[in-house]
């Protein structure tokens, strides 16, 4: 398995994972969550579940729609109003990305390798590419409503093998009048 991008907010994580199957897939996120919640109550105190639901998964064709969806993840901190700029934010891959920082937990997403042959260059781009994603307007639900990202293609070509809508968060009900 290969961590592209996360970011670890207060009750949750966002992770992207290439994963050969979906049960290496459910039984990676059950030892991560384990072994974390384990870790942190011991070091913090606490009891009980340490995440709030269960993990969702959702299918990301590769290509653009990965490096997207890498940028959806560490905008998050931003989005949640925990901090301005993404470079803030110790708790996820940005800075491997954008700084060039070691980080021993990532794969490089193989899209990022993509903007340059220069190191530096990439690393601008890469920022250039967060900061363009700070002022996108765009429904950021597009990358989850249909448990799958990518193409129109892509995404018709995986619902004819099966892929069901996951979205499970209608919202409230509408007040009748």
């Amino acid at each position: 398995m290969k961590i592209y991008h996360y970011a670890l907010m207060v009750h949750h994580i966002h992770i992207i994972i290439q994963s050969p199957d979906g049960k290496s897939l459910s039984g990676a996120m059950k030892r991560l969550n384990v072994s974390y919640t384990r870790y942190y109550r011991k070091r913090y105190k606490g009891i009980g579940h340490f995440f709030q639901d269960r993990f969702k998964s959702f299918l990301i064709q590769e290509g653009r729609y990965l490096l997207e969806c890498g940028r959806y993840v560490e905008l998050n901190p931003v989005r949640a109003g925990i901090v301005k700029s993404p470079d803030e934010y110790k708790w996820s891959s940005y800075r491997r990305y954008a700084e060039g920082e070691k980080n021993g937990i990532i794969d490089i997403n193989p899209e990022y390798e993509g903007l340059s042959e220069n190191s530096a260059l990439r690393r601008e781009r890469y920022k250039e590419y967060i900061k363009d994603g700070v002022v996108e307007k765009r429904k950021e639900d597009r990358f989850f409503r249909d448990g799958v990202y990518g193409s129109k293609e892509f995404m018709e070509k995986m619902k004819e093998q099966g892929l069901k809508l996951v979205w499970s968060h209608g919202g409230k009900p509408k007040k009748k009048e």
